[in-house]
């Protein structure tokens, strides 16, 4: 049986959030998503806060989301807006601030999430392998 990397990698990158002093970071490449969660569908998004992790994803992935995330990530199916679900789940607990992986994301876009207001870059560091 093989060892699960995945809650060291998850551990390691709250690490560095707390370093950073982010509450959250926004996963929205693929080899990056499934590096952290093992999810290996082609469209959804993690969001790593400091004590969860959600997986977000859309109905097709309903099945395999679950069984490849489990343990490691609470997954969230959303038929409609994935980014609207982001943003309810970002202020689900309060004001936040989170980062993004600025050179893999289409910047703009996190600016469709509701709750976000003046998106700022932060180089993080951390990097799969």
């Amino acid at each position: 049986m093989s060892t699960d990397y995945r809650p060291e990698r998850q551990a390691a990158l709250r690490r560095r959030l707390a370093e950073l002093g982010l509450d959250a970071l926004l996963v929205g490449h693929l080899p990056n998503v499934r590096y952290l969660s093992g999810f290996t569908g082609s469209a959804g998004m993690l969001l790593v806060h400091r004590e969860r992790t959600f997986l977000i994803t859309d109905s097709r992935y309903a099945g395999e989301a679950p069984r490849e995330a489990e343990g490691v990530a609470e997954v969230v199916v959303e038929s409609s807006d994935l980014w609207e679900r982001v943003g309810q789940l970002l202020v689900s607990g309060g004001r936040v601030r989170f980062g993004f992986e600025g050179s893999r994301s289409v910047i703009w876009r996190t600016t469709s999430i509701p709750a976000v207001t003046r998106p700022k870059a932060v180089k993080s560091g951390c990097r799969p392998g």
